[in-house]
């Protein structure tokens, strides 16, 4: 079963340089620019994603959904904000998604339903590399050959593992 990604659309914008860059010319464009990166991310890692913006001000009572580039993308209603959504979601899917936020409460809220939470700022990082390992053949690699370590078998770091629920968010983070 593969990962499912929710990402707090406006959170994710506002905490990005270039994707905040783009919402200051128009809210839509902003929107527009996430989408097409997370759809080029769905492309490359296969996992499901779900945007979600908050619609408060928006005209419609209740929420609307919608599929662009291969993304879903849930517009909240009035009587909703993303962060209700999210959390809702999280509580219908214990331990079955990643949420994609800085917002600390949400954070901590999904967390306790089992989620697994990854900053924005860390997430764009991790779309940047991933994109960046999806180049065409002519493009150079960066070289990995110049390591001059000694490769041995004695055993280094701590002796003993970290609790199961530790290496299962880990595991989750590791696929992203």
């Amino acid at each position: 079963m593969g990962i499912h990604i929710v990402v707090d659309g406006y959170n994710l914008i506002r905490q990005s340089a270039a994707l905040r860059a783009e919402e200051r010319l128009d809210v839509e464009r902003g929107r527009r620019a996430l989408n097409r990166r997370l759809a080029r991310y769905q492309k490359i890692k296969g996992h499901r994603v779900t945007v979600i913006f908050d619609g408060a001000g928006g005209r419609s009572l209740s929420r609307v959904t919608v599929r662009e580039e291969g993304i879903r993308t849930i517009y909240s209603g009035q009587r909703d904000s993303a962060d209700d959504i999210i959390m809702r979601m999280a509580a219908q899917q214990p331990g079955g998604m990643v949420v994609v936020t800085s917002d600390r409460g949400v954070a901590d809220y999904v967390t306790k339903r089992g989620a697994t939470v990854i900053s924005s700022p860390e997430f764009e990082a991790r779309m940047e590399s991933a994109g960046s390992m999806d180049r065409p053949e002519g493009e150079e690699k960066p070289d990995d050959t110049d390591y001059e370590g000694r490769i041995t078998t004695r055993k280094k770091g701590p002796s003993r593992k970290l609790p199961r629920k530790k290496r299962r968010v880990n595991s989750r983070v590791r696929k992203l």
